[in-house]
């Protein structure tokens, strides 16, 4: 429970940085397009991220164990550490 309450408190910060950092770079007359980019983006990813999990812990259910929920926290974090690697590689630095 504790997790799950530092997890919510932490996503809302989290839009706000990554709404920055998408939108602080682009052309104003392109914020439009880069903004609806960004909502997509945000719907898919909580979209695809709740199907996967839930299948992953569904697998439990059948075989009626908690295991499942064990390998669906493990896919949510390597999902995430993949999803740093790749943001880490793909946004470029700040020019001095």
């Amino acid at each position: 429970m504790i997790g799950i309450s530092l997890g919510a408190a932490g996503i809302g910060g989290l839009f706000v940085v990554a709404a920055a950092t998408a939108l602080g770079n682009v052309a104003p007359h392109e914020a439009g397009i880069a903004s609806g980019v960004l909502s997509t983006f945000h719907e898919f990813g909580a979209s695809l991220g709740a199907a996967v999990v839930s299948s992953v812990a569904a697998a439990s259910l059948a075989a009626q164990t908690v295991d499942g929920y064990a390998d669906a926290f493990t896919t949510a974090a390597i999902a995430a550490a993949v999803s740093e690697l790749i943001a880490g590689a793909v946004i470029p630095a700040r020019p001095r």
